[in-house]
């Protein structure tokens, strides 16, 4: 792994990515927009200019010793805070990922976290709605507070793994992936009568599609995960 420095400028919208190979200092300026650039530097020289997605380009330094390859891309989509997918940018030199990248085996490790955002709020929404329904219907906190447990429990055990998620990563992402689908499943089994009382088929479809990039989430985490074994905070 390439050690690598990140710095954020809010105000101008670009981010600067600080990496050192072979006594060689590179900065690859990543700016933010409805169609991202990346200008990368070599000792403080123009190198080369980035401006399409997913494509991989290679850039060759001729240095006293030997040549060092630099491959950079971006990846980008404009709804991806609401999908989990990453943004940004990837860069590997003489094929080693560098830190703080998309190459960088931990920053989609740590996107899994995202995944857990989204489930609590979903887990919460329906305890409170549960309680409501149940309230309105009985008139009793006792009844109310036992039937919204079935989904404050599994609220409960994954904020628990949330807040240890560097320390058991792996076993949170397995719990945040099955209690998304046992939800899932869930929301399933309720959609009929959704769909009976009329509600909106745009709402239903836009609850679907949220839970199942929850899910897409996790599973993307957990396969780098398990790829790479570990990461640095353990």
């Amino acid at each position: 792994m390439v050690k690598c420095t990140v710095e954020k400028d809010k105000i101008e919208k670009i981010i600067k990515y600080h990496f050192e190979h072979n006594n060689e200092i590179f900065e690859a300026r990543y700016i933010i927009s409805k169609k991202p650039t990346v200008e990368l530097l070599h000792n403080g020289s123009h190198l080369g200019f980035i401006d399409d997605l997913k494509i991989k380009h290679d850039y060759i330094v001729n240095t006293d010793t030997t040549p060092i390859k630099v491959t950079v891309w971006i990846e980008y989509n404009i709804y991806s805070t609401y999908i989990g997918k990453i943004n940004g940018l990837g860069i590997e030199i003489d094929e080693k990922p560098v830190q703080n990248t998309l190459a960088d085996p931990e920053t989609h490790i740590k996107n899994g976290r995202s995944g857990f955002y989204v489930l609590f709020f979903i887990l919460l929404l329906k305890c409170i709605i549960t309680y409501y329904s149940n309230y309105k219907e009985y008139f009793s906190h006792i009844v109310s507070i036992i039937s919204s447990m079935v989904y404050f429990i599994p609220l409960l055990f994954s904020f628990i793994v949330f807040i240890k998620y560097f320390k058991w990563t792996k076993f949170a992402l397995f719990t945040g992936l099955i209690i998304s689908i046992l939800e899932m499943v869930d929301y399933l089994y309720a959609l009929p009568n959704s769909i009976i009382k009329g509600t909106n088929g745009a709402t239903l479809l836009i609850w679907i599609l949220l839970r199942i990039a929850t899910i897409c989430i996790f599973i993307g985490a957990l396969k780098w995960k398990v790829k790479f074994g570990y990461n640095k905070n353990e």
